[in-house]
């Protein structure tokens, strides 16, 4: 519960920063994202009647989708069917893009608006602080805050929030569909897919939150090893200061390299290497229930060729939601801040 708790509260505190103007941004933003995925559905629905039509002929008898296009149209042989269903799937596919690619700028739009008003908002209020602020923090401190604010905050908190509640639908629905096809697969689905991806994110969470938090500390120090270096390059050049700076230099950006390295494969790679073996686990499963329990031939390529279908588009999903997860995770600190100030 403390895990769904801290994802959620990337919400709570930006509506607590967003002021009318911006939660009615993000309401577009959220708005779009359930449109893209009613659109991913329709897509990965349409592929499953094509798959399922082409290795069983029966079903686009049996099927309602199927049977009512077929009788509609006025097929006389299965062989034109799947020609006609086939090239649907390619146009729906051609148009499913080009219409999520604009979905998609729409959103980016609005989150880089977004950030252009708390961007300034921040500044001004950096601005306005008064001299003892300023005597009291390193220059390269509030550089790094600002600079995180302006250029980071669109996509990795922004961007990545809304990623994430796009694939929660996708999934909701990808489910719910499943549960109504064939229950069954939703077992094996369940218990295939989602303990690994709370396993994921459990132990991820905090591990990136933490070095997150760690790299935006170091951040700055490289910033005032680099800024005393060009602003004092006549003093360091004169009392023979080079080794000095590029040893403090190299720490700097060792010690950041090792935590960007770390955050970048524990949030990239890993994921995307173990859910490989869990789609291979599902089909693992569905065979052997099919064997095991006699099912006929043409239930168990039904049942592969669902859970295949449902692969295709789930498993990314479920992958994005971890990434997303842990972008939100590694740049705590930027939402933490604006809080902080704003």
């Amino acid at each position: 519960m403390s895990k769904v708790k801290n994802i959620s509260n990337t919400w709570s505190k930006l509506n607590v920063l967003f002021n009318k103007k911006q939660k009615t941004q993000y309401a577009y933003m959220v708005a779009l994202s359930v449109i893209s995925a009613g659109l991913e559905i329709a897509g990965i629905s349409l592929l499953l009647h094509t798959v399922l039509s082409i290795l069983k002929p029966d079903f686009i008898e049996h099927n309602v989708f199927t049977s009512f296009v077929y009788h509609q149209l006025g097929f006389t042989t299965t062989r034109n069917f799947i020609v006609l269903i086939t090239s649907s799937l390619f146009v729906v596919y051609a148009v499913k893009n080009i219409l999520l690619v604009q979905i998609n700028k729409l959103q980016v739009k609005y989150a880089f608006d977004i950030t252009n008003s708390i961007s300034s908002l921040h500044y001004k209020t950096i601005a306005k602080k008064d001299l003892l602020f300023f005597k009291h923090s390193k220059s390269s401190e509030i550089l790094n805050e600002l600079i995180a604010t302006t250029l980071a905050f669109p996509e990795s908190i922004l961007l990545s929030s809304i990623t994430f509640l796009s694939e929660l639908f996708v999934i909701f629905l990808i489910l719910s569909a499943i549960i109504v096809y064939k229950p069954l697969l939703f077992v094996f689905t369940f218990l295939t897919v989602f303990p690994a991806a709370g396993i994921l994110m459990y132990v991820n969470r905090k591990k990136l939150g933490k070095q997150g938090a760690e790299a935006y500390a170091v951040v700055p120090k490289l910033f005032e090893n680099i800024n005393e270096l060009t602003e004092g390059i006549a003093n360091v050049k004169l009392w023979n200061g080079l080794d000095y700076f590029f040893k403090k230099y190299e720490l700097y950006k060792l010690e950041t390299y090792s935590l960007k390295r770390s955050i970048y494969i524990t949030s990239q790679y890993v994921p995307v290497r173990i859910y490989e073996v869990i789609a291979i686990s599902g089909i693992l499963c569905v065979v052997l229930y099919g064997i095991l329990s006699n099912q006929p031939i043409s239930n168990l390529i039904t049942y592969i060729s669902i859970y295949a279908g449902v692969s295709f588009r789930l498993l990314p999903s479920i992958n994005r939601i971890i990434a997303t997860s842990n972008s939100l995770a590694a740049n705590k600190h930027i939402i933490d801040t604006l809080e902080d100030r704003l």
